[in-house]
């Protein structure tokens, strides 16, 4: 009775004899009517249609995903429609000429069993594609405008092939695992890190994906399309606010002359004057000096003096206007200048804070603080995330939004100033990138002089700014801030842009402008022999002495650090502050860490002591 079998049948069929026709009827009669009535017949086969087939692989294929290292020889989707399971071989393709599907009718509620790997049959007969991992090119769906072809042979599909046995070790196999359910694009953009984009989306570098070749240490190229996990979180508006050229001093503002354009305005700030440590002031004086100073741009700080005090075009309304005017209230930061240092200090924090991967998590300063963390939006620029860092600490965690990008935000201010700045915009392809790299820089003394290293890497300048600087000093048997008659040198050549009381910028990229390429500080430059601004300097040509001028100093030493299109740039990471083949390394804390060539190593110690010293 074997040959009485067919697919889909779990029951044998009854041979009846002519004797018992009559009994049968009777019984058929009694009890099968109601019976038929309630109950699909068992010896009926089930037809399977090519409609069916591909309903449940789509409802599969949506719930579950293919490890890429499992090809589809070696999975097989099972689909139960009776008490008797039966596998069936598929093409994830389109379906063989060869081959014929049974055309057999589906149960009510047929059961989907998930795919799991098990030992099958490979078919020699079948050219069997892999499947596409989810949630990178959609499943194909059903679609009812494609008339189903219906076999006019019912043949048992697994007699067409010539089944061969592939033994496989469960152990071997990855786990399935559901995918990430949603992925982000994101595109690269100058200044980035893989490991910091993967610190702000919360994920990991492993799980980050990209149809082009990526660096995973270092700077990246921008415009890299990158796939990212989406993590749930609560986020500022992601919408950008400035391009990061317009928070750095950088090219943006080499054209802009300040004295003249707040003259024009007529504002306030025009006819604005104060008392600071460097004596009487103007109001320009003060914004050219921090702008500088600090690295940040002028026209982002005119911008905000303007939405927060009408200083530039109009006039202060309160008086706490006129002795705040960047809204923050503290009696240590009354005035101008005070106030401008703070909000520099502010937008340093945040641009770098965020470029180096320092938090996710804005810090809002002022009560009520929010019930649960917000995050700063992840795809969002340096530039942005400084001003929503800045107003974080000036707003509570629901004005922030309205106060930027209201009718009358600073957004609008902003705009209505200096026009959309975002329109015909492009990166910058000589920016901070994956093809940036140090110019040659010597050490800054002479190499018939061994000097010590009295600090590791610590601020560039100020509040906010990178770990961009070195201590090196003169040996000396005084302590303190005492004369000395070393010579600063000129770790490259250039043009000496800018001079201040300690302060020498040389530019070095031979176009004589402080906002672009690179550009070396000397800070604690003695003013007695100090090169003369508009100076062009050799490398090894003498800067000055060092001295304890130009800030806060114990005692004599050089200060010095790099910027890069008006950008400071850290001691350490992905371009190492490297002096004579001495490359700078970081320590556990500020002013921590020492210096590295070939299996020479210097610790910084602000005694000076033996561990210290460095020479050519």
């Amino acid at each position: 009775m074997a040959h009485l079998l067919k697919l889909g049948i779990s029951k044998l069929k009854q041979v009846k004899s002519h004797t018992n026709i009559l009994s049968i009827t009777f019984l058929l009669i009694l009890f099968g009517i109601p019976a038929f009535a309630c109950t699909r017949s068992v010896s009926e086969p089930k037809e399977l249609t090519q409609e069916a087939i591909r309903f449940e692989l789509t409802k599969i294929a949506r719930e579950t995903e293919i490890p890429a290292e499992i090809s589809a020889q070696m999975i097989v989707p099972i689909i139960t429609h009776t008490k008797q399971p039966t596998a069936i071989v598929f093409d994830a393709t389109e379906p063989s000429s060869d081959i014929q599907i049974t055309r057999m009718q589906p149960t009510e509620n047929p059961e989907i069993v998930r795919i799991v790997p098990i030992q099958t049959l490979t078919p020699t007969a079948v050219v069997i594609s892999s499947p596409v991992p989810r949630n990178t090119i959609p499943v194909e769906l059903i679609n009812p405008d494609v008339p189903i072809i219906t076999p006019t042979e019912a043949v048992d599909i697994l007699t067409q092939v010539t089944p061969t046995q592939t033994s496989i070790n469960p152990d071997d196999l990855p786990p399935l695992e559901m995918v990430d359910k949603e992925k982000i694009l994101y595109t690269t953009q100058n200044g980035d890190i893989l490991e910091i984009i993967a610190h702000r989306f919360g994920t990991s570098i492993s799980k980050i994906t990209s149809i082009m070749p990526i660096n995973t240490k270092g700077f990246l190229d921008p415009n890299i399309p990158l796939f990212i996990p989406y993590k749930n979180r609560s986020y500022l508006s992601g919408v950008k606010i400035l391009p990061d050229e317009y928070i750095v001093f950088s090219n943006t503002a080499s054209d802009y002359n300040i004295v003249q354009e707040i003259k024009k305005a007529n504002g306030f700030l025009a006819n604005y004057e104060e008392y600071t440590a460097e004596g009487l002031m103007q109001g320009s004086e003060i914004i050219y000096k921090v702008s500088r100073d600090f690295s940040i741009n002028p026209i982002v700080l005119l911008s905000l003096l303007e939405y927060k005090s009408h200083w530039v075009y109009s006039n202060p309304r309160t008086t706490a206007e006129i002795d705040y005017p960047m809204g923050w209230i503290d009696s240590n930061h009354k005035g101008l200048y005070k106030q401008m240092t703070w909000a520099a200090g502010m937008l340093s924090t945040g641009f770098y804070g965020w470029r180096y991967g320092k938090f996710e998590e804005i810090p809002f300063f002022k009560n009520p603080k929010p019930g649960k963390p917000i995050y700063f939006e992840p795809s969002l620029n340096a530039g942005s995330v400084a001003i929503q860092y800045l107003f974080s600490q000036l707003y509570t965690w629901n004005e922030v939004e309205a106060a930027i990008y209201g009718e009358n935000g600073y957004f609008s201010v902003f705009i209505s100033l200096f026009g959309n700045v975002w329109e015909g915009y492009q990166q910058n392809p000589n920016g901070l990138n994956a093809h940036t790299s140090q110019i040659e820089l010597s050490l800054p003394f002479s190499k018939f002089e061994t000097w010590s290293m009295t600090g590791g890497p610590h601020a560039a300048w100020s509040t906010g700014s990178p770990a961009g600087a070195i201590d090196l000093a003169p040996s000396s048997s005084d302590h303190g801030c005492v004369e000395s008659k070393s010579w600063i040198k000129a770790v490259a050549a250039g043009k000496v842009v800018r001079t201040s009381k300690g302060v020498v910028i040389v530019d070095s990229d031979g176009d004589g402008l402080e906002e672009t390429g690179w550009v070396i500080l000397y800070l604690h430059v003695a003013t007695a022999d100090r090169v003369a601004e508009g100076t062009i300097i050799p490398a090894g040509g003498n800067i000055g002495h060092p001295s304890c001028e130009g800030g806060a100093a114990t005692g004599t030493h050089l200060h010095i650090a790099r910027k890069f299109n008006g950008e400071w740039i850290p001691a350490f990471g992905p371009i190492p502050f490297v002096l004579s083949g001495w490359s700078v390394f970081e320590g556990e804390n500020e002013y921590n860490g020492g210096m590295r060539r070939g299996n020479s190593v210097v610790i910084a110690n602000p005694y000076g002591s033996q561990e210290s010293l460095v020479r050519y």
